[in-house]
């Protein structure tokens, strides 16, 4: 106790459910000046009570005072006590004796402490755990969030890079298209140019037959001219009989000499022209044949 005041009883009866009454009995060093507070302070609260009655005891030096507290702060084991005497400093007090320490309300009051107590406890505890969660959920939620942030720039990398894919084989399509669009041109216009080539050939041809046919109607008409030469004639009557000639002289022999050469000669260009007709008419069929056999491959 402080030598300031001497505490002689300080006792705490239950008035009612959920009021205590607190009687307060000391010899203060000095005479005190106005009304004493009692300081109460527990694990959730703390509150100033003053006394509900003036102070007795000037004429024999000691203080009574009573005060009215809520019986669960009053009888909780964590609550402390203090007394404030006016301006001076606070005086500790020990807990209050209890009358009637077996009564119903005390025991009633101290189980509802003590579970308030443990209230308190676990709002602490569950406070702490829900910060842990907490913590722990926006750490997992942060993860999440890079993790979604990545696969979206993963997702379009990737679709940054089908698209790219995507128009360069359509580029290529494109490509790919205009080239056998142009092979389709080119192969129909070297088709037309080889129908016109095979068109000039079977006319080359038709004119080869047909001088071909000539000269074989030429060959006829020489060689028939040729045996009506050769061939020698009989007079119908016998010529009268005259007197021996002396034979002709060599320049009458000349014309059927030069007949033969110039016969020989004929026959020799017109063996050359049939030769070159022929030859003429297999390059024709040799030709016409190779453009039958490109136009199939262009066709297919």
């Amino acid at each position: 106790m402080h030598a300031t005041f001497e505490l002689i009883r300080f006792q705490l009866t239950p008035a009612s459910g959920a009021v205590a009454v607190i009687e307060l009995e000391g010899r203060p060093a000095a005479p005190v000046a106005g009304r004493p507070v009692l300081l109460l302070e527990g694990p959730v609260e703390a509150i100033e009570l003053p006394a509900i009655v003036e102070p007795d005891g000037d004429a024999d030096g000691v203080l009574r005072a009573s005060f009215a507290a809520p019986l669960e702060l009053a009888v909780d084991d964590a609550t402390t006590f203090a007394l404030s005497l006016g301006r001076g400093p606070l005086l500790e007090l020990p807990a209050p004796d209890d009358v009637g320490d077996a009564t119903l309300e005390v025991r009633l009051a101290r189980t509802v402490n003590a579970l308030r107590r443990e209230l308190h406890v676990t709002r602490s505890q569950l406070a702490d755990e829900v910060g842990v969660t907490r913590r722990r959920l926006a750490e997992r939620d942060e993860q999440v969030a890079r993790e979604i942030a990545a696969e979206r720039e993963g997702a379009a990398a990737a679709r940054a890079e089908a698209e790219r894919r995507a128009a360069a084989a359509r580029e290529q399509a494109e490509r790919q298209a205009a080239a056998e669009r142009d092979a389709a041109a080119a192969a129909v216009a070297e088709r037309d140019r080889l129908r016109a080539e095979l068109d000039d050939a079977r006319e080359e041809l038709d004119e080869l037959r047909g001088e071909l046919a000539s000269a074989r109607a030429r060959i006829a008409a020489l060689e028939s001219a040729a045996a009506t030469h050769r061939m020698p004639r009989t007079p119908r009557h016998p010529p009268p009989r005259r007197h021996p000639r002396p034979p002709r002289p060599l320049r009458d022999e000349e014309p059927t000499e030069q007949h033969e050469p110039v016969a020989r000669t004929n026959h020799a260009s017109l063996g050359r022209g049939v030769a070159r007709a022929a030859a003429l008419m297999v390059l024709a069929l040799m030709l016409a044949a190779l453009v039958v056999l490109v136009l199939q491959v262009r066709v297919v």
